[in-house]
């Protein structure tokens, strides 16, 4: 199922912040049915805030099982969200289309389509003078088990990312450079992100914060923190380069650790996995004695020692299987 979504033509919208806004008198849900992933082609980047500015402490934006993309209309290089003015936007079992994507056009390599912003937040919160002095909300951005772009937010908010995948485009072997995937929303390069939590994430790109806590993360590229003396990551995997981290337990570093994906390109089947080649302290030294990244929650460390353990038991005298993985 594929929908076009034009915010202008809604009923109740405004011209704000440079573009319609839907305006929000209580908490909403967009969900998919069951069974179903609908396509939502985006004419112009989705923008909310309340109705009235002093009740937006209860004001929630729900987005779930979701495929957001940009319709050709779309304005070029414009982010999927570009406002939420609300006290929390959650975004779960999610695809903000990252971009990235390699076009059929028969050259060997293949070239990759332009790569995208999800959100890019900013702390004025889009509202004139008077109603940003009276909006007093930190907003809390939310993503759990989404594969998004880029995300652009300003130190006012605050992040919580879960089971989810942040590309900026950025793979093992690229050079960085100015590719955030997770940074300020004003000026990415010198200032900050928001204050962030992670549960089992994989980042594709470099990526500043505030501060952070959390455990089970892979920050291909450099991982840098202004307020290192607060906050703890455990069982994580950083590139070790240009890294500003704060405490860390139980953590390995890519000066020691190979790490390697079976695909790095979005749109790939086997994307953001890990390669069985990889470190076996990535693949089995993560939460839970599991592997680290996005794909943790799967416990596929213990699903393939299970299945080396119960082929040992059960084939016969001088027989050795030799399992290869298939995406």
């Amino acid at each position: 199922m594929v929908h076009v979504l034009d915010l202008s033509a809604i009923a109740g919208t405004i011209k704000e912040d440079g573009g319609s806004n839907l305006q929000l008198n209580r908490s909403l849900i967009i969900q998919a049915a069951d069974g179903q992933k609908p396509i939502i082609k985006l004419t112009q980047p989705l923008r909310v805030r309340p109705k009235n500015v002093t009740a937006a402490s209860n004001l929630t934006l729900r987005l779930e099982g979701l495929y957001l993309t940009r319709d050709e209309s779309f304005p070029e290089d414009a982010p999927l969200i570009a406002r939420a003015a609300i006290n929390r936007l959650e975004i779960v079992d999610c695809t903000l289309d990252p971009g990235g994507q390699k076009f059929l056009d028969g050259t060997p390599e293949g070239t990759r389509k332009p790569l995208r912003h999800a959100l890019e937040l900013r702390q004025t919160y889009g509202f004139n003078p008077d109603d940003e002095e009276t909006f007093n909300q930190s907003p809390e951005i939310i993503l759990e088990r989404s594969i998004a772009g880029s995300l652009l937010l300003d130190r006012g908010y605050h992040l919580y990312l879960s089971h989810s995948i942040i590309d900026a485009g950025k793979g093992v072997s690229d050079n960085p450079e100015t590719s955030f995937a997770v940074t300020n929303a004003s000026d990415p390069v010198n200032n900050w992100g928001p204050p962030t939590q992670v549960n089992e994430i994989t980042v594709f790109g470099r990526m500043r914060v505030e501060q952070i806590s959390g455990r089970g993360g892979i920050w291909v590229h450099a991982l840098e923190v202004l307020n290192n003396q607060t906050g703890c990551i455990r069982y994580s995997y950083f590139s070790g380069k240009e890294d500003r981290l704060p405490q860390n337990l139980g953590c390995v570093i890519g000066t020691e650790a190979k790490l390697r994906f079976v695909s790095e390109i979005f749109g790939e089947p086997a994307y953001g996995q890990l390669n069985r080649t990889s470190d076996f302290r990535i693949l089995e030294r993560g939460p839970n004695d599991d592997q680290m990244g996005a794909f943790g929650f799967l416990l596929e460390a213990h699903k393939w020692r299970n299945l080396q353990i119960r082929f040992r038991e059960f084939m016969p005298l001088g027989i050795r299987p030799i399992l290869i993985p298939v995406t």
